[in-house]
């Protein structure tokens, strides 16, 4: 939670000082939603608005965000924000989250807390699945940050069964040789970890043998999203930005690696970070450091 000022808090001392400001009739709707601003390691803001029966998590700044400040705003006073206004009230909560905010680290899809793995099925819902040493179970209150990226799709919520992983996902791929196969569900398994390090897949067979589709499905199962698999990235900081906004990183038919990227998938498959000048400075550094679990495919 964050404190404001006693005129926000007040929307009759507000009142009485003449038609309060956009900014403050948005703070004061903000504050309903009891959020609670986190900062990560590398200095970077999320916030989280409780619902009645879910919570909902944004990057701050983001679009995301911003438009869901929007359409409240627009939803409860008739009126638009505009743009003034807007920025008055993300630079508040920036600046009340330099002060104020809960150390925590950010998750994308999988993340863990106190020995639970928590997945998040990116839905409307904003519910999650949390497994435990007991079972598994869905929720919609989860104490990890997830941050949601566009182009995630929502995994299906799942059901309780007998069938073994390998009866269930050995129908959906083509691999007919047990010890290929065990290889591939092994991988599966420790996508879901959380924690990492993760071992590379590389899937490798001639032209046209399905080996694109095969990191598709692999991917649907774990990390759907609107673009499976991508090809190769032009450069680190490229490769960076994928991890950043994907639990799962798919190369796309890699017919070559140089020495950059060889390096670069290794450091995100064991947790290395990179560092970089920020945008339009000459002094300030923006750091990352993420573990992915990684699947690529090259023609043999």
């Amino acid at each position: 939670m964050f404190d404001l000022p006693s005129s926000l808090i007040d929307m009759d001392v507000a009142r009485d000082r003449g038609r309060p400001p956009k900014s403050e009739k948005a703070l004061l709707i903000l504050k309903e939603y009891d959020p609670t601003i986190f900062k990560d390691r590398f200095g970077e803001f999320a916030i989280r608005l409780a619902y009645d029966d879910h919570y909902r998590t944004y990057m701050l700044p983001s679009e995301a965000f911003e438009n869901w400040l929007v359409a409240v705003y627009a939803q409860r006073t008739g009126e638009v924000i505009g743009d003034s206004a807007r920025k008055t009230v993300l630079d508040t909560l920036q600046g009340l989250g330099e002060l104020n905010a809960i150390r925590s680290d950010f998750h994308t899809r999988v993340g863990r807390h106190d020995d639970k793995i928590y997945i998040d099925v990116c839905d409307d819902s904003w519910q999650a699945i949390e497994i435990d040493q007991e079972g598994w179970r869905v929720i919609r209150k989860t104490p990890v940050i997830f941050r949601r990226s566009k182009g995630m799709k929502p995994l299906p919520i799942p059901q309780s069964t007998d069938r073994t992983v390998k009866d269930i996902v050995s129908p959906l791929i083509n691999v007919e040789e047990d010890g290929h196969l065990c290889l591939i569900l092994t991988w599966l398994l420790f996508a879901l970890d959380g924690r990492g390090p993760y071992p590379i897949l590389l899937l490798k067979g001639e032209q046209g043998s399905g080996k694109s589709k095969l990191a598709e499905v692999l991917r649907s199962l774990i990390d759907p999203h609107q673009v499976p698999h991508v090809s190769p990235p032009e450069n680190q900081e490229a490769l960076d930005v994928a991890t950043r906004h994907n639990w799962m990183i798919a190369l796309d038919n890699v017919s070559w690696m140089p020495n950059w990227l060889s390096d670069g998938l290794c450091r995100i498959a064991t947790g290395a970070g990179s560092a970089y000048r920020k945008l339009y400075t000459d002094e300030a550094i923006r750091y990352f450091k993420a573990r992915r679990p990684i699947v690529m495919n090259s023609i043999d």
